[in-house]
């Protein structure tokens, strides 16, 4: 019997969530995400200067500019992905920056910058997935990139308000941050049994799941940040599942029978989807919702403080190679 990471591969696509080539290549995942975490990580490792030192040289010409710490952490995860994309069939997904998560026109002039970098390096827009915060502002951001034919990652959803106007606004996919949702239930309602299906960030992702199918939305919908296999298991047949390689490797080892638990149903007439969701709306609801309120302000500034630490990391090497 195949080993349920191979079964799991059969009934849903894989996003590596690492940026280790040796990895990449043991699992073979089809999109890999580029995270901002991992490239700290990859930075504070010894000899990591080489890094650096190529991100440098990318950005030579841009060595007298107002943004040249920017331009040059925006060429190290240029040089890592075109690296990536030389061992997977898909998609990299990249971040942008969490400064400009309420600024629509901001992420709308970044993104169109980020496709150009990647254009002049040869690599076509369709191998990208840019990823934007599901702030009122990043997902009309992701409305008119859509439009102009780039494809986008709203990530940081803990709410069904930012998943219904992702649908709305038809962005490419969502990221469900499946971990994060169960440890913020389990943290401040510790009574109640979380077992299986009942696991608060797998019931999260189930319900968007079946509405978004019974209602025909293209979007594609990603679970992340598990924390166990078990969340994984449960979700068997979502569209993509973001998955770290200490997982991946828990899957590799074990054998037996996979269920799909996710499958499309037929979807109703379009004339039954609910009206696009008003900003007001939207901004109530969220706000209303302890857990998408409190969690998105917490991603937001978590990925500040890491885009934060890679600066100060290119800053020090600056400095010193002076």
């Amino acid at each position: 019997m195949p080993d349920l990471l191979k079964q799991l591969k059969s009934m849903n696509s894989i996003t590596g969530d690492c940026i280790d080539i040796d990895s990449i290549k043991k699992f073979s995942p089809t999109d890999v995400n580029i995270d901002s975490a991992q490239i700290l990580a990859a930075l504070q490792q010894p000899h990591s200067e080489h890094l650096i030192q190529k991100a440098i040289e990318l950005a030579r010409d841009e060595r007298w500019g107002y943004d040249y710490k920017k331009a040059i952490i925006t060429k190290l995860t240029a040089s890592i992905g075109v690296e990536i994309l030389k061992y997977i069939p898909g998609r990299i997904a990249i971040d942008i920056d969490a400064s400009l998560s309420f600024d629509a026109e901001g992420i709308i002039n970044r993104v169109r910058e980020l496709e150009g970098i990647y254009r002049n390096l040869r690599i076509d827009q369709s191998r990208l997935l840019i990823k934007i915060p599901a702030t009122w502002e990043g997902i009309q951001a992701a409305r008119q990139l859509e439009r102009g034919g780039i494809n986008c990652s709203l990530v940081f959803i803990y709410g069904f308000i930012q998943a219904q106007a992702c649908a709305d606004a038809g962005i490419f996919e969502i990221s469900i941050p499946v971990g994060s949702t169960s440890e913020w239930y389990k943290t401040h309602e510790p009574d109640v049994d979380y077992a299986g299906i009942n696991d608060p960030g797998v019931a999260t992702l189930y319900s968007i799941y079946q509405h978004y199918k019974y209602f025909g939305y293209p979007t594609r919908i990603m679970g992340t940040g598990f924390n166990s296999m078990m969340q994984i298991q449960v979700l068997a047949g979502c569209d993509q599942l973001a998955i770290t390689p200490v997982l991946l490797d828990e899957l590799s080892a074990q054998t037996g029978p996979l269920e799909r638990r996710l499958s499309p149903t037929i979807p109703a007439a379009t004339d039954y989807r609910p009206t696009d969701t008003p900003e007001k709306e939207f901004r109530w609801s969220l706000n209303s919702s302890v857990l998408a309120c409190t969690k998105l302000a917490e991603d937001l500034r978590s990925l500040d403080s890491t885009q934060r630490q890679i600066q100060d990391i290119i800053s020090q090497h600056l400095e010193t190679s002076q």
